[in-house]
């Protein structure tokens, strides 16, 4: 059985996911400070790890999570900054 090659290209960039990036960021913006980083960073890892069992070359998957990390900050200052109304939903601090 031939080997498999890394994959070097991702049909569906994740800061395509827009309702994901909301979400994200709106659950990271309800949580306490340290809270939020930790459960920020968990979902980055998770993402990444996805993208590693895709098959997906280091380089792809480091390119996602720094563009998504980004498009989440970006949408927690639209948040913030009263740009965009955060989604509806329950206030979690856990």
């Amino acid at each position: 059985m031939p080997m498999s090659s890394p994959r070097n290209v991702l049909p569906f960039p994740l800061t395509r996911r827009h309702v994901f990036i909301r979400r994200l960021a709106a659950q990271v913006l309800a949580r306490t400070p340290a809270l939020g980083v930790k459960h920020f960073a968990h979902q980055l890892r998770r993402q990444a790890k996805s993208l590693r069992h895709k098959g997906f070359d280091e380089a792809v998957v480091e390119q996602q999570t720094t563009n998504l990390e980004r498009a989440v900050r970006a949408q927690m200052w639209r948040f913030m900054l009263g740009a965009d109304a955060p989604p509806p939903g329950r206030r979690d601090n856990g």
